[in-house]
């Protein structure tokens, strides 16, 4: 079988700029410092604005003896000067510079110029190197001159470091005489470097007077290469900057590849005849990535006319999320090949937009489309089931996706697409691999050494073998490779391997650092998103002192290939590396919680010195406009994400509560992720004795403080169980913003306001504010603030029982939401019409809105909204009979809630959990559920959910027979919801009592109170409110033994199963079978009639899983066959 062997193209420039500076190390020491304090501050402010990395190298602080004497330095040196290609800076005084170094052999094989130099110093081989041996440097390469009279404005102590002289250690080796003729020769060898850069026709900045003057010319230098190469208005757009990433990412992955040409031909196939999407399948580490990576190099060159888009999720953290996934994907589409192609705005239609986007791809145009990794998208949303993948993909249009084992597959699988299997490599493309990666380096194994590694079973992973082989190509001494291989073969696994490849790292990279190793991949495990270099630089040493990169450079050079880099953070590029770390570092709890500390420790800091480093700058260095200065130093870019999130992780619940307590900090981290920060401290009251109340208090006593902040201050306290405390601070700011006539922010505060007197029971109170709120918006042509109040106004409707007014005002702010684009308003909108629905009786219509909701809220990653659409569903699937289903989405719901910190979201949850305890029969843990809803919804001041937790305990009290208590119970949620205005929650009550009435033998009292409960359910329209009355009114009519009644009963008890065989309604079915099978059997002495429905009702009843049901049906059923 024939195999492939790939090597990767040239790179693109990326938009980064990264300069190495050379220069002799002693008197230039002012000059750096001008660079590092003043200049690069204002050249990476300027890439910053730009959308430009920046970055630079200076490696002359930090070489070691031993590095010195190991011959290690050149080989960094030149390697830093490749990784920064095309930028350099030359700085030359009087000194020539380093001349007695080691250069390795094998160095000397790879780089044969070097033989022709020796003698020469690093600082001129720097410069060879560079720039004078590649002539594409010519643009970006700097250098710079000092004046030679400079050296008389230095005291006579320090003018020894500014000028050649005779060296203390060669006068020590070769005697006085030839010292300084070796100083003479080095003050030749400058002059010579120094006229040849002149003659080269690179820019020379000649004679400079000052470490400032020297400054000023790199700034002006520097700035004309930025303006050139990425001018003002060239800046990537969202499109263009992912477009760079995926394609870097490609570039990571095209390395040497080995695999079967069978692949190549089967994705060559598939591109010339097969229209369903084929799927690429195989084990983390087998090389599905680079197979694609790969392959696209081949077959653009083969089809240059073909459209050709990869998206590697996980590439970057946006590209993990499915909307930006398909919205780059269509943006791709329009701006290449057809304009006309729509890009929504509403979630909710992006995925018909694809398949409408893909289907405008004109038909004599080809497209391919690649989705590397489905496993690595978020699924908050369950995109890894693929609902926005179209199912049928347009003839010109190719789909090739990979993926590993999981849901994505699962859902694969049900759609019948091909999938192609990445195997194993075999023996001897595991040897040809070993040959190919090695001679990239220009290495060879001996066969008996490729025989033995070709033989193990580890190596039949590319990963493992290429990792063995970047170690193998480190060993200083070829006759112990043998052994060293035996080592690294005793590696069970690629993180097995790992570790040993850090173990091999300490020794080699922490002699002058110890602990180096350990702590930036403890670092790098620990952060929340990765860490940019100059953050680790920062954390292995300070601040103040970063870690010379001379220390780091050699460590992370040897490690490349393990990193992956999104964004300038640094992370790794494979989990089997995180697995390592963990196992050696980070084994216990403890540890990691250390590691997640010092992080914290780190972006604290960092945090906290934001005021003093921005007065420091501006001080004194007015050099350029610095109006959009602060942007950088906004507290998104000092990882906003990272300090409370490391916190959490390091349990420092007394930090993160102060931290959340500042202010500032909480005003930021609320418009950054209101999510997050809710979580945060649902964590903090968890763990600890801090609470938001306490934390806040100054600002809730004395709210004209902090005006900006209480908004958001409100809706938080509101959330997590403070009501009043809410109503108090929005009473202040419907005040304030009267009093300066802020229209736009009394309009928000005014509903912000009547939604905290709705939920206390004052309805009218919280009409007249919305009304308020109405006029305002009108007025101001506010049409998303129009469309909001028009469904608080809606929901008060609600409560008070007049549906179709509710719904009237539902569709009006629907009709204004679809207008305007707010999905999240539609979802809330359409959840409201689905409790609409829901209480008029028409279930499956308003479990069709909820999943709707649902869909909305996930793809807005709507936490509330999803958590209020989960319980609402749960009703619906009780109702319905599926008590399972609807005990697992409450549960779900009371996850999030937790989450959150939603102690309103919670007291739902668990009152409507004990209602399904009560159906299967746990009377006490239903009990104990509600009697904790109550707590809750009294400590909240939530008289709705109040009463509704007392009617559900009164009728577990009429459960035990303890008709009393029940009545009275039912006496204050009746109390309860006509001080609310509730006519709904009244007629419920009012239907229990007269329930109880009857089992007390007062008939007529029950009759009239089920009339009264009759009447207002037709007020409300409540249909299943109405159902339930008229059937008890029945029941109590069949009491009476008459056969006009049984027969009228009879007849309205077959209406009634008409009405409950439509909705689908199992358990109103299975009930009102029953009931006409006991009226048959023992009220009209027909049980032979009866026997037949009563078995239909024990056959539904038994698929509800309502155990009350469940015992009474088989009670009925029974009695009737032993009345047979």
């Amino acid at each position: 079988m024939e195999m492939s062997s790939i090597h990767p193209g040239e790179h693109t420039l990326p938009r980064t700029i990264r300069v190495f500076v050379s220069s002799t190390f002693k008197d230039m020491q002012a000059e750096r410092d001008e660079l590092i304090k003043f200049i690069f501050p204002q050249l990476r402010k300027i890439c910053q604005q730009r959308g430009v990395v920046w970055g630079q190298v200076d490696l002359r602080w930090g070489i070691t003896d031993e590095q010195k004497s190991e011959g290690k330095v050149l080989p960094i040196c030149l390697e830093e000067i490749q990784r920064c290609r095309p930028f350099f800076i030359g700085i030359l005084g009087e000194r020539y510079g380093w001349t007695d170094y080691e250069v390795p052999a094998q160095m000397v094989a790879h780089e044969p110029w070097l033989s022709q130099y020796a003698g020469h110093s690093v600082t001129e081989l720097e410069i060879l190197h560079g720039v004078l041996n590649d002539a594409k440097m010519a643009d970006n390469a700097f250098f710079y001159f000092r004046d030679p009279m400079y050296i008389a404005t230095i005291p006579a102590i320090e003018k020894p470091n500014f000028i050649e002289g005779d060296l203390p250690e060669d006068i020590s080796k070769y005697g006085s005489e030839q010292a300084h003729v070796r100083t003479e020769q080095r003050k030749q060898k400058l002059v010579d470097l120094k006229n040849r850069i002149r003659q080269s026709g690179l820019p020379v900045y000649d004679n400079y007077s000052s470490p400032k003057e020297f400054g000023q010319a790199v700034l002006r230098d520097l700035t004309a290469v930025i303006d050139k190469l990425f001018p003002e208005g060239s800046e990537l757009d969202p499109l263009d900057q992912e477009k760079a990433t995926n394609e870097a990412f490609a570039q990571s992955r095209a390395q040497v590849y080995i695999g079967r040409s069978d692949y190549f031909d089967r994705l060559d196939e598939h591109c010339r005849t097969k229209e369903e999407p084929l799927v690429v399948l195989g084990e983390s580490g087998s090389g599905k990535s680079a197979l694609l990576a790969n392959w696209v190099i081949r077959y653009r060159s083969e089809h240059p006319d073909d459209f050709l888009l990869m998206h590697f999720i996980g590439a970057t953290p946006e590209s993990t999320n499915w909307e930006n996934m398909v919205r780059r994907i269509l943006g791709e589409l329009k701006r290449e090949i057809n304009p006309l192609i729509e890009i929504p705005d509403q979630q909710s239609a992006l995925s018909d937009a694809f398949n409408i986007g893909l289907n405008k791809i004109p038909g004599s145009k080809k497209a391919v489309i690649i989705i590397d990794a489905l496993n690595q998208l978020d699924n908050e949303n369950n995109s890894q089931d693929l609902f926005w993948l179209p199912n049928q993909i347009p003839s010109n249009v190719r789909l090739i996706l990979s993926t590993l084992p999981g849901r994505s597959l699962d859902e694969i699988r049900q759609r019948g697409w091909p999938i192609l299997t990445v195997e194993a490599l075999k023996s001897e493309e595991r040897k040809q691999l070993i040959r190919d990666y090695l001679a990239i380096s220009t290495k060879a194994l001996d066969e008996k050494y490729a025989n033995r590694l070709a033989s193990f079973p580890q190596c039949s992973n590319p990963l493992f073998l290429r990792v063995l082989l970047d170690e193998l190509q480190l060993l200083g001494l070829y006759e112990t490779l043998g052994s060293q291989i035996d080592q690294y073969l005793e590696a069970t696994s690629i993180s097995v391997l790992y570790e040993k490849v850090l173990q091999r790292c300490e020794r080699d990279y922490e002699e002058e650092h110890p602990g180096l190793v350990r702590e930036a991949m403890s670092y790098l495990w620990a952060a929340r998103r990765g860490l940019s270099e100059n953050e680790l630089l920062e954390l292995l040493g300070s601040r103040q002192m970063p870690m010379p990169q001379a220390f780091w450079s050699p460590f992370f050079l040897a490690m490349e290939q393990s990193f992956l880099f999104r964004d300038g953070l640094i992370g790794f590029s494979h989990d089997h590396l995180r697995k390592a770390v963990q196992s050696i570092y980070l084994k216990d709890e403890s540890q990691q919680k250390q590691a997640h500390l010092r992080l914290a420790d780190y972006f604290e800091e960092q945090y906290r010195a934001l005021p003093q480093e921005l007065e420091m700058y501006f001080k004194d260095r007015l050099v350029f406009e610095t109006g959009d200065f602060i942007n950088q130093f906004s507290l998104a870019s000092l990882r906003l994400d990272e300090l409370p999130w490391q916190l959490v992780k390091a349990g420092m619940w007394e930090r993160l509560a102060a931290l959340l307590g500042n202010l500032d900090f909480f005003i930021d981290a609320w418009r950054t992720n209101s999510f997050d920060l809710m979580t945060y401290w649902a964590q903090v009251e968890k763990h600890s004795t801090y609470r938001i109340i306490d934390t806040y208090r100054a600002t809730i006593d004395h709210p004209d403080q902090a005006v900006d902040f209480l908004e958001a201050l409100s809706i938080l306290l509101d959330e997590t169980g403070h009501p009043m405390e809410a109503l108090k601070l929005r009473d202040y700011l419907v005040e304030h913003y009267q009093n300066e006539d802020n229209a736009e922010k009394l309009m928000s505060s005014l509903g912000n306001k009547g939604v905290s007197l709705r939920q206390m029971g004052d309805l009218a109170g919280a009409m007249d504010l919305y009304k308020q709120q109405e006029k305002l918006a009108l007025a101001q042509g506010a049409e998303s603030t129009l469309a909001v109040t028009f469904t608080n106004q809606a929901s008060v409707h609600y409560i008070q029982g007049d549906m179709e007014q509710a719904l009237t005002l539902y569709e009006k702010a629907e009709a204004i939401c679809r207008k305007i684009g707010d999905q999240e308003g539609i979802s809330r909108i359409l959840g409201n019409k689905a409790l609409v629905l829901y209480i008029q009786g028409d279930l499956q219509k308003s479990l069709a809105l909820h999943k709707e909701e649902e869909r909305l809220c996930r793809e807005q990653e709507d936490v509330d909204g999803l958590c209020a659409s989960l319980g609402n569903q749960a009703l619906i699937y009780k109702d319905l009979g599926d008590l399972d289903g609807a005990m697992t989405l409450h549960q779900q719901e009371e996850q999030i809630c937790k989450q959150l910190g939603n102690m309103d979201g919670f007291q739902h949850s668990i009152g409507n959990q004990a209602v399904i305890l009560q159906k299967r029969g746990d009377l006490d843990g239903a009990m104990k559920l509600l009697k904790e809803k109550e707590s809750i919804c009294r400590r909240l001041g939530n008289k709705m959910d109040l009463s509704d937790a007392l009617g559900n305990q009164a009728n577990i009290l009429f459960a035990r027979k303890d008709l009393l208590g029940s009545m009275t119970l039912h006496k204050e949620e009746e109390s309860l919801a006509r001080e609310l205005g509730d006519k709904d929650g009244i007629a419920l009550s009012l239907g229990n009592q007269a329930v109880i009435l009857q089992a007390q033998g007062d008939l007529e009292g029950a009759r009239r109170l089920y009339k009264e409960e009759e009447r207002l359910y037709r007020e409300v329209g409540n249909l299943r409110g109405l159902q339930r009355s008229t059937r008890n009114q029945e029941l109590l009519q069949a009491q009476s033994g008459k056969e006009d009644d049984l027969q009228k009963v009879l007849a309205k008890f077959k209406e009634q199963e008409k009405i409950a065989r439509e909705s689908g309604d199992k358990c109103t079915l299975a009930k009102n079978l029953i009931d006409q099978a006991a009226l048959l059997a023992f009220m009209m002495n027909d049980p032979h009639r009866a026997f037949p429905i009563a078995n239909e009702a024990n056959r539904l009843a038994s698929t509800t899983g309502q155990e009350d049901l469940v015992s009474q049906v088989k009670k009925v059923l029974a009695s009737i066959r032993d009345n047979l």
